[in-house]
Parts: structure tokens; C-alpha cells; sequence
């Protein structure tokens, strides 16, 4: 006492087996107005991502061909602009994505910008082809929204940390998975030492953690911003956590969705916990919060979204048997039905020129335009949630690939079965 003590210890850690990658937070804000060239021939496809990037802000630039992007790429340095951003198709006909990469990638007009590839058929050694080439980038198709920003914010980040150091490592759906588990959190409590032990909690954890002091503060974040969950106190100023989940439920009864909310509350009165499950609740925790028993719904809600996103899990109202994916499409739009609505009838529109391709395709006995056209037709089903039909057009695509171009027409059959199906079902989705 007095004097104070002098110690020392010793910890001993292995190396570890991979680098560690910083985790960028899944914000909007920081891709507000930034210039993105989006070079795909399926016009689903290049309408999808100009959604997206257009909901974030960003101002996107289309190309249909990799000719196209080569001009796109000129007049652009012409005005004295450039593109941040470039979002590649990996299989277009003539000049693929890897070639266009090749040209970016070597020209010293271009070269700083992120490339970022997607591919709807990922190949052995396409990583690797990334990797020689600079690609900052490499995910397979569908891609889904959070995904998709959780790529170009990790991607733009990792770009900005290896100007400074080493190459950058290339950001592929796997390393994304391998941070799926640390979550955006909204923090809905209005007590400032209660927001204090919930934030550093969470925080040390690897989650992010946004802090909303009312049930209204709450809806306006997420009006503007993205999370994976809720923690939702009831007793607050203005708007309860009773009124703000109820609000929060009826609004995805129109786009589909569904943000994880776990109560918090005090007063751990009978009945509590059924109320909290009758109003929309996912889980139910009481104040003051015990460590274990957050970690505990942390770790449940974290498995959960890691195994939706990951493919691992049936997004809960699929309808196996349904010719149309609505609610595995809606998670993958965040909810977006305006979005998947959009999408149908650009869907619609194309497809028939698509269909008439590959039967006169098959008249001729023209593998190559066959191969084409079923891939064309692969890549825009898929997008809408068309399952069904998006197999039976790869079945045909493989096929022309391999030369069988009899196998195919005996294939097609099938294919027009399920497209006869799967338009009767989108009529039946528009009326609702």
C-alpha cells in the first residue's frame, strides 16, 4: 500500500493460419455519388445492379459488351472523369470480363480504379486469373444486396490499405462468410448508462452498433441505413418498443422482409414475453442484461443470417414446389418488392427473344449461339427466383458446351414446360 507493485506475465499465441481482414461497416453513406461502371450483357442483370447502386446513391454507367466498356472507359477520360468502381460479367461473348480486366488493369489512364468480377458460373482457377490480373473482387450470381455492399466497401478499403502496403487480398464470398457472424446492430435505449454497457458489450464482441433514444429515432435510422437486428427497449420517451415494432412489422408486410428485434425491458412483469412474441419480437431479454444470456442471442441470430446468406438454409416461406422463389428472391433484394416487380417485367420482356434464340439456335444445329442464349436465359431466371427454369436452361447450356446439341432439343421440351408455369405464376403474383 502506498507504493505501488511491479508485475509481469507471458502469453504465447500461434501465428495465425490467414491474415486478418479489417471488417468495413455496411454504411450507404460512404458510396453517395461515386461514378460505377456496370458492364454485363443480360440486361436483368445490369438492371438489377442499377437499382441497387442508384437505392445507395451511387451513379452507375451500363455497358452491354466489353467493346462497349473499352469506349465507355475513353469518352469518360475524355471529359476528365473516371470510374472508382467497375463491376465486370465474367462470361460475355466476344470479350469476357477477364479480358476487359486484362485492358483496365494495363492502362495507366484506368488501372487505379477497383475491378470488381461477377460470375454466374465460377471455374476452376478464376480466383487465381483475379489475382494475376489485380481483380479486387470475385463473387458468383446471384449476388445478394448486403453481399454486394459488403464486396465494394471491403473491396475499396482492402484497395486503399494495399496502395499503402502489399497486394491486395482478393474479397470473395468466403472471406465475406468468415466475418458473417460480427452483426450491424441498432440499439434502441434511451438511458445513456444502460446505451454505455450495451455499446462496449457489443462492441467488444466485433459487432458495430448504431444508438437510436426512441421508438421514432429508431424507424428514421432505418429509413436511411441497414442492420441485422434490433435490440428494441420498451419503456422509451416519444414511441415505445411496442408501437416501434409494430410499425416496423406492418411496413415488410409489404416488402417481405424481416429485421431480427429482441426486446429489452426492466421490468420483467408475467405475460411480458407473449406480448413481446404476439407484437413481432424475435427474442426477449431482461435489464440489467447478463453477458451469457446476450451472447447466447447474439450467436443464435448470427448463425441464423450466416446460413440464409450462405445458402445453407430455406428462407422460411419458399414454396419448394412454386415456380417462383418470392421469398429466397425478396431476401436476396433486402426486401425490395418494388425492386423484384421491376425485374419481372424486364424479365418478360426479354425472355422471349431469348427463348426464340435458342429454338432457332437449335433449328441450325449452332452450339456456340445455343450455349449463348441458355446462358442468357440461366443468368435472368435465376434473378427473379426462377429456379426451375434457370436449371433447365444450365441442362441446355451444358449441353451446347458439349456439343450435344440433340441432347438439348430434347431438353428444350422441358424448358418450355417450366417457362409455361412460370409465367402463369407471375401472372398470379402481379394481381395480389
Amino acid at each position: 500500500p502506498g507504493k505501488g507493485s511491479c508485475f509481469h506475465f507471458t502469453l504465447r499465441y500461434e501465428l495465425q493460419k490467414s491474415p486478418s481482414r479489417t471488417v468495413v461497416p455496411r454504411d450507404p453513406e460512404t458510396l453517395r455519388n461515386m461514378r460505377v461502371l456496370v458492364v454485363d450483357d443480360n440486361a436483368t442483370n445490369r438492371q438489377i445492379l442499377v437499382k441497387i447502386l442508384e437505392n445507395w446513391r451511387m451513379k452507375p454507367t451500363t455497358s452491354e459488351s466489353g467493346a462497349r466498356a473499352m469506349v465507355t472507359l475513353n469518352e469518360a477520360k475524355g471529359l476528365g472523369r473516371n470510374f472508382p468502381l467497375i463491376l465486370l460479367d465474367a462470361q460475355m461473348p466476344e470479350m469476357d470480363g477477364f479480358a476487359l480486366a486484362e485492358y483496365i488493369k494495363r492502362h495507366p489512364d484506368f488501372r487505379a480504379a477497383t475491378v470488381m468480377m461477377l460470375s454466374s458460373a465460377g471455374q476452376r482457377g478464376d480466383a487465381a486469373r483475379c489475382r494475376e490480373l489485380g481483380v479486387s473482387a470475385y463473387l458468383t450470381k446471384p449476388v445478394r444486396q448486403g453481399e454486394l455492399m459488403d464486396a465494394i466497401l471491403t473491396a475499396l478499403g482492402t484497395r486503399a490499405k494495399a496502395d499503402r502496403e502489399s497486394a491486395p487480398e482478393l474479397v470473395t464470398r468466403h472471406s465475406l462468410r468468415e466475418s458473417r457472424h460480427r452483426l450491424r446492430i441498432l440499439l434502441a435505449e434511451d438511458n445513456a448508462v444502460n446505451q454505455l454497457v450495451a455499446v462496449r458489450l457489443l462492441e467488444k464482441c466485433g459487432h458495430t452498433v448504431v444508438v437510436a433514444a426512441n421508438g421514432k429515432k429508431t424507424l428514421e435510422a432505418l429509413e436511411h441505413d441497414s442492420f441485422d437486428l434490433i435490440l428494441m427497449d420498451i419503456q422509451m420517451p416519444e414511441m415505445n418498443g411496442w408501437e416501434a415494432t409494430q410499425a416496423i412489422r406492418e411496413k415488410e408486410e409489404t416488402t417481405g422482409g424481416h429485421l431480427p428485434i429482441v426486446a429489452m425491458t426492466a421490468h420483467a412483469m408475467k405475460g411480458d414475453q407473449e406480448k413481446c412474441i404476439a407484437v413481432g419480437m424475435d427474442d426477449y431479454l431482461t435489464k440489467p442484461i447478463r453477458t451469457a444470456e446476450l451472447m447466447q442471442v447474439l450467436e443464435r441470430i448470427g448463425s441464423r443470417k450466416a446460413a440464409v446468406e450462405g445458402g445453407e438454409a430455406t428462407v422460411p416461406g419458399h414454396l419448394e414446389n412454386g415456380a417462383v422463389d418470392l421469398a429466397g428472391t425478396l431476401e436476396r433484394l433486402d426486401g425490395d418488392r418494388e425492386l423484384f416487380d421491376e425485374l419481372v417485367q424486364v424479365f418478360k420482356s426479354e425472355c422471349p427473344g431469348i427463348v426464340e434464340e435458342i429454338r432457332a439456335s437449335l433449328a441450325r444445329a449452332d452450339a456456340a449461339a445455343l450455349e449463348h442464349a441458355a446462358h442468357a436465359l440461366k443468368g435472368s431466371s435465376a434473378q427473379v427466383g426462377a429456379l426451375a427454369v434457370s436449371a433447365a436452361a444450365m441442362d441446355i447450356e451444358n449441353l451446347a458446351c458439349a456439343g450435344n446439341v440433340s441432347a438439348a432439343a430434347e431438353r428444350f421440351a422441358s424448358l418450355e414446360a417450366e417457362l409455361r408455369r412460370l409465367f402463369s405464376e407471375l401472372e398470379a403474383l402481379s394481381t395480389r
